[in-house]
């Protein structure tokens, strides 16, 4: 009986360092990724379900103002998604910079567009 629990102790306390190890190796692989914050645009109040994103009274000037963020290489990429629920933007910053951002766009200043800011961490890419 003695010998069944020295064994049981002993394969829990490997698995307890294999793991530990495993956690500071996933820890050091983090840090030499690039963490993003990502602007999630969801229709506002003033959204019109009829409409395609393209056809929203005011998305020009969200357009035309995301451009401006884009020229200052602060916007990675972004876009819309394709079923009219909105869209997203990979913005290089802190995140009260990226609620900044979002809060200046002139759509979510009327209405139409609402946001939500997340922190990103790009794990897995092509390049």
């Amino acid at each position: 009986m003695r010998k069944i629990i020295l064994i049981i102790l002993i394969i829990g306390l490997t698995g307890i360092l294999v793991s530990s190890k495993a956690e500071t190796m996933n820890m050091k692989q983090q840090k030499n990724k690039p963490v993003y914050h990502v602007i999630f645009h969801t229709p506002g109040p003033k959204w019109v379900d009829s409409l395609s994103f393209q056809e929203q009274p005011g998305i020009v000037e969200h357009i035309n103002y995301m451009a401006t963020i884009l020229e200052s290489k602060r916007l990675v990429e972004g876009g819309p998604f394709l079923d009219n629920s909105g869209g997203m933007m990979v913005f290089d910053g802190s995140k009260d910079e990226a609620e900044k951002v979002a809060n200046a766009d002139p759509a979510v200043k009327a209405g139409l567009l609402k946001f939500k800011v997340k922190p990103w961490l790009v794990a897995m890419s092509r390049k």
